[in-house]
């Protein structure tokens, strides 16, 4: 369940990609992946761009999927 702590910190190396943005364009697909930035604290605020992809609920069937759907929308994110 949500409190296993199944999850994977991804950061985004380009420092253009908005991650809170990312986050809410995921979210309109239905795709749940807070942006890091908003656990971070201080200076590492600015460095900590990236999502936390919980995948303990997720069938492994639909999990390529999902990746391919994440990835389309950091892509546009990254050329906006």
């Amino acid at each position: 369940g949500a409190s296993a702590g199944m999850h994977l910190a991804i950061r985004f190396l380009d420092d253009t990609i908005d991650d809170q943005q990312v986050s809410r364009s995921a979210l309109q697909q239905n795709i749940v992946a807070p942006a890091l930035s908003a656990h971070a604290i201080g200076k590492r605020k600015q460095s900590w761009s990236g999502l936390m992809l919980g995948y303990a609920q997720v069938d492994s069937q639909d999990m390529a999927i999902l990746v391919r759907r994440l990835a389309r929308i950091i892509e546009q994110h990254r050329n906006a």
